[in-house]
């Protein structure tokens, strides 16, 4: 046996840095604490961090820009659902005066029958026909 395996996935303190500093060296890019600390790093890196707060900035004047149209957007939405609510409500109400006042005239056809206890399972079977009356008159047969 060679040795003992390693059975553990994650990886051990300080993997990262080898890679890393492999891989620069491999590159001919090795970072090394003179070239970390030179002016023109220094001047890179404050570049590179006045170029993100900027774009942040940015992105959140945009965000709190759409989130200004988005509830702009909303007020109009609401207005309309609830005119649609009233309006529903309105028409329920309406259906349900109509058929009240005419159910007196014209008796629905489920009156009419007569079984052994089956009247509930034939309303269910066929509910909207059996409330239309029988009366050639009548508006809805």
């Amino acid at each position: 046996m060679c040795g003992p395996i390693a059975t553990d996935w994650r990886a051990r303190p300080g993997d990262r840095q080898r890679r890393q500093r492999g891989a620069e060296t491999r590159a001919g890019t090795s970072d090394s604490a003179t070239s970390r600390n030179s002016p023109e790093s220094w001047r890179r890196r404050k570049q590179s961090l006045a170029e993100s707060e900027a774009a942040a900035q940015g992105s959140e004047a945009g965000h709190v820009a759409a989130r200004a149209k988005l509830e702009a957007a909303r007020a109009p939405l609401n207005e309309a659902d609830k005119r649609v609510q009233r309006l529903e409500t309105e028409a329920a109400h309406d259906l349900e005066a109509r058929h009240s006042e005419t159910k007196n005239l014209w008796p629905p056809i489920i009156d009419g029958v007569t079984s052994q206890g089956y009247e509930k399972a034939i309303g269910a079977a066929s509910a909207t026909i059996l409330d239309a009356p029988v009366d050639p008159s009548a508006p809805m047969r």
